[in-house]
C-alpha cells in the first residue's frame, strides 16, 4: 500500500517529544492470501527545542536546533478497505518509539466536520471531554440534531486515544435502547471526535443526587407556581418503582452487551448517562474489551482503576469477565438504593483489598429490603460462576416490579442513613444540599425520607 497525506501535530512538549500523525493507507493489491507487509518510512520533524551544547573547557551554552529523526517500521496487516493509520512517536533526542493503530475508515460513521458546532463542556477528566454539540443533517436527516462529543485533551497519550478507539470500535457493534447510542465519527482532519445520543440529565450518580434536593419548594404549596415543573414527567420526586425500573434497565443494557461478549470493566452510576423519558443509557466504553475469542481479560497496564466497584478476581488477579461485571452491578444496586452515595462509607480504597478478601460486604442500607440486599451479596459472591447472570438480574427485578411491594421501608424508625452516607473519605462526592443551596445534616427523620424525597410508593411501573 502507498501512504498519502501526512497530518502531524505536537500534543506534548517536555523532555521526550510526543507526536502523532494521520497517514492514509490506500490498498493497492488485496488479492494476495496472506496478509501484505505494509512498510513505511516516516519522518517527524520536531519544532526547535532548547537543550545544553558542551564546548572544550566545560563551558555550557544553550542553544536550539531543529532535529530531524527518521524511522523506518513494517506493519502486517491485512487491508481490505482504505483506514486511517493513527501514528504515535513517543521519544527522547536520538531516541524514538513508534507505535501503530489502524483503524478502518468507513463512509458509514465518518461526519463532515464542517457540519458540526462544538458548544459547553457537559464533563470532563484528565485526558478527555465531553461538549455538548449540534450536529446539521445528521444521518440524513434533515435540520439539526443535539449531540454529544467525546474528544481527548492536548494532554493525552497513546493510551488514551488507544481507548477512544476502542470505543469507536466497540459502539460500531451495539444497538440496544438501554445502550449510549453513536451517530457517527470525525476522524479526518483534526483531532478524533466521536458523536453520540445526547443524554439529558446527565450521568446517573448526579441524576440520583439531585433527586434528594426535591422538597416543599417544588411539590409542596409552590407547586402552582411551577406549573412547568409538573408538566414534565421527569422532574417529579422518585418513587422506589423509579428505582428498581433504573436497575432493570442497566440490566437489560449489560445482559445484551453480555450475548455480545463484551466486558464493561467499569459499570458505575458515573458511566450510566440518563435520556428523557428516565431512559437508563450504558456509556463509557473506553475500557471494555471484546471477550469472544477468550472468556477474561487480564490487565496488563498500569493506571487508574475504580476499586469499590472491582470485583475481588479484578483487583488481585487483574481478571475481568462479565461476572466481574455482575459484581459492579451489584455496587451499582447499591448506589441506587442509595441516591448516589458513596460505596463502602468510611473505608479507604487501600483497605478494601483485605477487608474484601476475609469476607467483609457492605452492610444493608437501612430502607432497603431483605429482598433486594440478598440480591447484591449474591452479586458479591466470591466464586465468579456462583454469581446471578445478567439475564438472571434482569428476570428478578422484573418481578419486584410486577409485584409491587414496597422494597424501602419508608415507615421505618430508625434513621435513614442508608440515603446519606458519609462520604467524607472521597473527593468526589459534593456536599449535600436542599433546593434553597442550605446545607444537609447527614441524618434525617424517615418521616422527612417520605413525605420530601420518595413520595408515595407507585403502584404502577412503565415497561420500556
Amino acid at each position: 500500500p502507498r501512504i498519502e497525506s501526512t497530518h502531524a501535530r505536537s500534543l506534548r512538549t517536555h523532555k521526550s517529544s510526543f507526536y502523532r500523525g494521520v497517514k492514509q493507507l490506500i490498498n493497492e493489491d488485496i488479492s494476495s492470501p496472506k496478509p501484505p507487509i505494509a512498510s513505511a518510512e516516516m519522518t517527524f520533524r520536531r519544532p526547535a527545542q532548547v537543550y545544553p551544547i558542551s564546548f572544550p573547557g566545560n563551558n555550557v551554552r544553550r542553544g536550539s536546533q531543529e532535529s530531524i529523526e527518521t524511522d523506518t517500521f513494517k506493519i502486517p496487516v491485512r487491508i481490505s478497505q482504505p483506514c486511517v493509520l493513527f501514528v504515535h512517536h513517543v521519544g527522547s533526542f536520538g531516541k524514538s518509539n513508534i507505535a501503530v493503530t489502524f483503524q478502518q475508515e468507513d463512509p458509514k460513521w465518518e461526519f463532515p466536520r464542517k457540519n458540526l458546532v462544538l458548544g459547553k463542556t457537559l464533563g470532563e477528566g484528565e485526558f478527555g471531554k465531553v461538549v455538548k454539540a449540534t450536529a446539521f443533517r445528521l444521518k440524513g436527516k434533515a435540520g439539526y440534531t443535539t449531540v454529544a462529543v467525546k474528544m481527548l485533551k492536548e494532554n493525552a497519550s497513546h493510551s488514551e486515544l488507544r481507548d477512544l478507539l476502542s470505543e469507536f470500535t466497540l459502539l460500531k457493534q451495539v444497538n440496544h435502547p438501554h445502550v449510549i447510542k453513536m451517530y457517527g465519527a470525525c476522524s479526518q482532519d483534526g483531532p478524533l471526535y466521536l458523536i453520540v445520543e445526547y443524554a439529558k440529565y446527565g450521568s446517573l450518580r448526579n441524576f440520583l443526587r439531585e433527586s434528594r434536593k426535591v422538597g416543599p419548594s417544588y411539590m409542596g404549596r409552590d407547586a402552582n407556581r411551577n406549573s412547568s415543573y409538573l408538566e414534565n414527567p421527569d422532574d417529579r420526586a422518585l418513587t422506589m418503582g423509579d428505582l428498581i425500573s433504573f436497575a432493570w434497565q442497566i440490566s437489560r443494557g449489560m445482559q445484551y452487551l453480555a450475548e455480545m461478549k463484551l466486558v464493561h470493566r467499569d459499570l458505575a452510576a458515573r458511566n450510566v448517562l440518563v435520556a428523557e423519558g428516565r431512559k437508563m443509557k450504558i456509556s463509557d466504553f473506553g475500557l471494555s474489551r471484546d471477550v469472544y475469542e477468550e472468556d477474561s481479560y487480564v490487565k496488563r497496564s498500569k493506571g487508574r482503576i475504580p476499586v469499590k466497584w472491582m470485583a475481588i478476581e479484578s483487583l488481585f488477579d487483574h481478571i475481568y469477565t462479565t461476572q466481574s461485571d455482575v459484581w459492579s452491578f451489584g455496587v451499582l444496586l447499591w448506589e441506587i438504593v442509595t441516591l448516589g452515595g458513596n460505596p463502602y462509607p468510611g473505608i479507604a480504597p487501600e483497605r478494601l483489598f483485605n477487608l474484601l478478601k476475609t469476607g467483609y460486604r457492605m452492610e444493608r442500607p437501612e430502607n432497603c429490603s431483605e429482598e433486594m440486599y440478598n440480591l447484591m451479596l449474591r452479586c458479591w459472591k466470591q466464586e465468579s460462576d456462583k454469581r446471578p447472570t445478567f439475564s438472571d438480574i434482569s428476570k428478578e427485578l422484573e418481578r419486584m416490579m410486577v409485584k409491587s411491594r414496597d422494597y424501602l421501608d419508608l415507615a421505618a424508625s430508625t434513621p435513614a442513613d442508608a440515603l446519606l452516607y458519609d462520604d467524607a473519605l472521597s473527593e468526589e462526592d459534593t456536599p449535600l444540599v436542599d433546593c434553597n443551596n442550605t446545607p444537609l445534616p447527614r441524618t434525617l427523620p424517615s418521616t422527612w425520607i417520605e413525605n420530601k424525597l420518595y413520595g408515595r410508593i407507585s403502584h404502577a411501573f412503565t415497561r420500556f
